[in-house]
Order: structure tokens, then sequence, then C-alpha cells
């Protein structure tokens, strides 16, 4: 197993890649400890909350302020989420809380060395998702290299193995599921098929939207890549195999909860956060990042719809659901704006949420030296992918997950923590930028000495 794993990397660019992240990740550690302790408690807690009824109560049952003595885990619980849920969020990330709790009941330590081990591989995985994408180029090596240092230097990166959420862990399998599907292209063979699905499979548990956005981009794949006459055969495996993966969990979610859900009983209430008669006011006044979006419409219905406590799991769902589709299609122009605007938030540089570490100056700052070159050199590569006839395939591919990717989320709200899966996209677009910008300085300087000489 070890040779086969050892095979998708290259050598020994790679260990200079691994040893870089294992650095950058210790300067990380330093500063968390001796510079920014009150800043860096990033977490979820119900993720925090999930574990510990697995671990103390074998249950998945989280409990809401209906109680006298609410699990005090969870911070200020509304009164319209008020409740008791079994099927509210993924559980990936709080099944793995629960398996390192299960090696030491004082888990922090170990949780953060084993997400710091983890999250050293993934710069490892996206160099050599860059040597395929620039696979024709002469300086691949160099292209890869300097999209793997800028990664690298993202701010949040430094400190990831300290946060209690699934983020990390959406990013590794979104670059892992993305360079395994170029693999699958370049070697169509079983094992490479078989990566392909664990790793989409097990990504659903996390982020359910992120398998979706793999499927539908598959399918679109097979529909629009003429030049690729087995590429129907190649994935036909991987999408049969995902949707089963899929259908097994509705089912299961039908057998235990009586109702036929394919993720999660938060669909309708995300649905109607990013759909509701206050959404607009929030966008506008937030340049459409949905980091806060719950702080700012929950209190304006919170008394209004107090009856909702008494509501079970799904039946809130069914609520939040069709007050959505409502106000979508009583408002259609409307809708289209709040869109427009979503998309601004989902790839804007500035963050706009409270109490929590983005609160730190010294970190929005760094974080926005960090993307807003990538985000504008980013887009130059989208217009030429767009508008011009591009030799590389391969970016052409990263479009289009792109799109797959940005798109579910127009419905509902976006935030950096949901686009950063795809933020490897934007690295590689911006690097490749770069390399047209120098190409043609080339070009002016070359033109410049013909003129000379004549």
């Amino acid at each position: 197993m070890t040779k086969i794993l050892l095979n998708y990397f290259e050598k020994p660019q790679s260990i200079i890649i691994f040893i870089l992240s294992l650095l950058f990740l210790l300067i990380g550690t330093v500063l968390i400890n001796f510079v920014f302790q009150n800043e860096i408690k990033i977490y979820d807690p119900r993720y925090l909350q999930l574990a510990n009824n697995l671990y103390y109560k074998n249950s998945i049952t989280i409990v809401w302020g209906v109680t006298d003595n609410p699990d005090k885990i969870m911070i200020n619980p509304y009164n319209i989420q008020k409740g008791i849920y079994n099927n509210w969020f993924p559980i990936g990330y709080a099944i793995f809380i629960y398996l390192i709790m299960n090696l030491n009941e004082d888990y922090a330590l170990i949780l953060t060395i084993v997400q710091f081990l983890i999250f050293s591989f993934i710069p490892l995985i996206f160099y050599n998702l860059c040597l395929l994408v620039w696979r024709n180029d002469r300086k691949k090596f160099l292209y890869s290299f300097l999209a793997t240092i800028i990664f690298i230097f993202n701010p949040y990166y430094m400190v990831s193995p300290f946060w209690k959420t699934d983020s990390w862990f959406n990013i590794l399998f979104t670059i892992s599921g993305f360079y395994l599907f170029l693999k699958l292209l370049q070697d169509p063979t079983f094992i490479n098929s078989i990566f392909l699905i664990l790793i989409l499979g097990l990504t659903f548990f996390f982020r359910p939207i992120i398998t979706f956005s793999f499927l539908i981009y598959f399918i679109i794949m097979c529909l629009i890549d003429r030049e690729r006459k087995n590429l129907r055969k190649i994935l036909s495996p991987v999408i049969l195999s995902l949707t089963t993966i899929i259908l097994l969990w509705g089912i299961r979610n039908f057998l235990l909860f009586g109702e036929f859900d394919f993720t999660n009983s938060s669909l309708g209430y995300n649905l109607w956060l990013g759909n509701n008669e206050y959404t607009n006011e929030y966008l506008k006044k937030y340049c459409g990042d949905g980091g806060a979006i719950e702080d700012y419409i929950i209190p304006k219905f919170d008394n209004k719809w107090k009856f909702l406590s008494n509501y079970s799991e799904y039946e809130k769902q069914d609520f939040f659901k069709n007050q959505a589709i409502h106000f979508i299609i009583n408002n259609p122009f409307k809708t289209i704006e709040n869109m427009f605007l979503k998309l601004l938030g989902f790839y804007s540089p500035f963050r706009v949420r409270n109490g929590h570490w983005s609160d730190s100056k010294i970190k929005n700052l760094a974080f926005m030296l960090h993307q807003v070159p990538i985000i504008l050199l980013a887009t130059i590569t989208i217009f030429r992918l767009i508008f011009f006839k591009y030799r590389k395939d391969y970016l052409k591919y990263l479009l289009i997950f792109l799109i797959c990717f940005t798109v579910p989320y127009l419905l509902f709200f976006s935030m950096y923590r949901f686009r950063a899966p795809i933020d490897f996209i934007l690295i590689i677009f911006f690097v490749e930028a770069l390399i047209l910008i120098k190409n043609l300085i080339k070009l002016n300087i070359r033109k410049h000495n013909l003129l000379s000489e004549h």
C-alpha cells in the first residue's frame, strides 16, 4: 500500500514541499502559543457536542436549549432553533473527534497533533496536482512550486491544526478529489477509480455539497467533452458509486427519521437564511459575505417564530424550506440580485464575521495581502478561458469545476469558509496569469530589441 501511495507523488520535490509545510505549521504553532493566545480559538461547538454525545452517551442527538440545563457547549441557542436534532449537520468531523477521544479523553492536544500531521500533506497533494495541470510546460516544476508556496503562505493554513471545524478537511478532500480525477484521466486504472470513490464518498460525510458538486461536474464533463472518447467509460463507475452512497444515506435517514433526506435537516434552514425579506438588506450591508447572516437575520424573527421550538427537526426543515421557496417564487428579480451579491461575497477578500479570530487586525491584513492579488489576477485567467481558445485543457476543467462548486452556494449564502476548498483553483489561475504577464513582457522586450536593431 505504501508503494502504491508513493507512486502518486513526484519525488524528490515532494519531500521539499512536505518539509516546508511542516516548517510553516511550526511557525504558526509558535505564533499561536506566544503571540495570539486569545485570538485563535476557532471551533464549531456542534461538532464538539456531537463527539461528546457519541463518547459519553453513544448518541448522535443534539439538544439545543429545551431542558432546564441545556448543554453548556452550545452558545446562546436561538428560540426558533430550540429542539432535539439527530441529522442537523454532517457528522464526519464529529466522528473524527470522537475517534481521537477514544485514544485519550483529554483529546485537545492529540487532536492538534493529528491535524498537524494530516494537514501537512495538503500542499504536497496540491503540488502534484499542479504538475498535472502544467504537465506539458517545460517549466512545470517551477510553476507548481510557485503555486504551492503561495498556497502554504495562506495565514489560515498556518493555524489550521488548531481549528476544531471541518474546514481544512474539506480543502484536503477537494484537492485530493480533483487530483485523483486528473490522475484517473491519465491512467484509467481500477485502483485510481477506487481511490477517487473513497475520497469523495468520505467527503460526503464532511461536506455533502462538495460531493454533489463533483457528481454534477462529472456528469457535465461526460456530456460536453467530445475529445476524450472514453471519458464516459472512465467516469461511469465513479458516478454510479457516488450516487449509490447518497441513496443509501437517504434510505438510512428514512429508516431512522421517517424522511428520505439525502443530506441534513439544516438544508431548509440554510435555504431560508439566504432567501427571506431581510437577506437583501443584509447582503448590501456586508458586501455579500454570509459570515454574520445568522446573527443579523434571526433576531428579526426570533420572537415571532417562537412556536417553532415545539416543531420536530424535520417539521422545522419543511417550514423553512417552504418559506424560502415562497420568497423565491414571489421575488424572482430580488433573488437574482441576491445571487449576484452572494457571488461578490463568495470571492471577496474581506471578512465580516464577528466573535472569533477574524477580529484580529493583523490576521485580516495578512489574509487580504494574500487574497487580493490572487483574486484579481485569477480573474484574468478566467476571462481568457471563457472568451479565448486555450490549449491547456486541464485549466478548462478547473474552470468548469469552479462554476459547479460556486452555483449551489448562490442559492443559500456564501462565505470564505465555504469557498476555501476551491482556493487552490484561484491560485493556479493566479500563476497562469503571471505566466501570461511574463510572456508579454518578454515579447515586448524582443520587439523593442528588433526595432532598436533597425
